[in-house]
């Protein structure tokens, strides 16, 4: 038997278990660990359909606007 990818089984366990994700990701907001949330945050998004769907679910939109600018960095 053929092992799945380690993202791609807790997307799908995520996905499985709505409930669990939600407590999933409490406690991972709680622990304040970044490194821990942003990777929560990819398997939420793969478990749910990306940005855009969890954006539209939210019933929120992504808009895109340009970077301030800021002054050229001029190399000595």
């Amino acid at each position: 038997m053929r092992s799945k990818p380690h993202d791609e089984a807790m997307a799908e366990l995520y996905r499985s278990d709505p409930a669990f994700a939600l407590e999933v990701i409490n406690g991972t907001l709680e622990d304040g660990n970044r490194a821990e949330l942003l990777t929560v945050l990819h398997h939420m998004a793969q478990a749910f359909g990306g940005v855009p769907a969890i954006l539209k679910a939210m019933g929120l939109r992504l808009a895109v606007q340009p970077m301030p600018s800021s002054p050229p960095v001029h190399a000595a």
